[in-house]
């Protein structure tokens, strides 16, 4: 059953940035003001043909789960959107994720 078909995936991007420190600093204000962010994965990916990255979260249920922490965020004063990434690990270009900050492996 769903053979040939990906799992829609989501990751809720918090912004693009003009250099990779830039985004590490944005995680770590965000993620302190945020505390339900850390319990996701930080991630970063560059915009082909721009000098912008973006910093996104993963690690999601499902494309809902992205979008109730999404509006979360929002209703506490900050600014997101829900990107839906097929398949996992991989950029909506089909490139890989780079992290944007080491995590705790589980």
């Amino acid at each position: 059953a769903g053979q040939g078909k990906a799992k829609v995936r989501a990751v809720v991007q918090l912004g693009a940035f003009q250099s990779k420190g830039r985004v590490a600093v944005a995680w770590k204000t965000a993620a302190s003001k945020y505390g339900q962010l850390r319990r996701y994965a930080p991630v970063s990916g560059k915009v082909e043909g721009a000098n912008l990255y973006r910093l996104m979260v993963q690690g999601f249920a499902s494309v809902p789960d992205a979008q109730r922490l999404c509006a979360n965020y929002r209703r506490q004063g900050g600014v997101c959107f829900v990107r839906a990434v097929v398949p996992q690990g991989t950029s909506p270009l089909g490139k890989p994720l780079q992290y944007a900050a080491a995590g705790r492996r589980a």
